[in-house]
Order: structure tokens, then sequence, then C-alpha cells
């Protein structure tokens, strides 16, 4: 048995920075990306065949109604928001740290009406199978 109070802070800190390089590599921002495409297939089996998936996206002080066409991550910590504004029609893209992530969903009219609604959820669900 090792007596050595140094040799146990010693070894308690080599599994603290394992740990920490663990979660690094794995990523929380994947995992919530994952979280987040579940809730979007989830509320898109409520949409019609004439509404897409739009979101508010709250960041620098207002609030913007964003067409949503992907989510991307980059890990460890931000997930990204790729879209079109409604009102303008301008290119968004929004990039959000996992800790600050919100996001109101939101029925909007699909954007071709001679085209089937995009749904983002569902295509995620079958890139994993």
């Amino acid at each position: 048995m090792n007596n050595n109070p140094d040799a146990s802070f010693d070894s308690l800190r080599s599994l603290g920075i394992a740990e920490k390089s663990r979660q690094t590599d794995l990523g929380f921002a994947n995992i919530m990306y994952d979280r987040l495409m579940i809730q979007i297939a989830d509320f898109e089996k409520g949409l019609s065949s004439d509404e897409e998936l739009g979101g508010y996206l709250a960041s620098f002080g207002r609030e913007l109604l964003v067409r949503i066409s992907h989510i991307g991550f980059h890990n460890p910590y931000f997930i990204v928001f790729y879209g079109q504004e409604l009102n303008s029609g301008m290119r968004v893209q929004l990039v959000q740290h996992v800790s600050q992530i919100n996001v109101l969903f939101r029925a909007v009219p699909r954007q071709n009406e001679h085209a089937k609604p995009k749904r983002i959820g569902f295509k995620q669900e079958n890139q994993n199978k």
C-alpha cells in the first residue's frame, strides 16, 4: 500500500486530465446536436405538407424568425444554425455555445410551393441508420 499523499494526488490529477481529454475528444456539441435533431424530428411530425421548420433564434439583443435549413456542430462546444431570415430572405448562420442554445421551433410556410417540404430531422434519422 502506498501511503504517499503526493502519489494519490498525482493519480487523481492524472484521472482528471484523462477524463477532460476524453470529454473533449467525444465533444459536447455532438451530444447537443443529436438531442436537437430528435426534438426537430418530433416537431416536424406535427407539420402539415405546406409547412417547414422555422425557429426564433435569440441573439444580439433581437429575435430572428429563420427558416432553418440545417444544423451543424463543431466539437467540443459549438452548434451552428443555418437558414434564411423570413422577413428579408437573407442567409443567416448562427454559431452558439452549447450552454446558450435557445430556439423556439415554429411552423413556417413552405419555401417552394411546388416541392416537398424540407424535413431536416427526418434526414438526420436516416443518416444515422
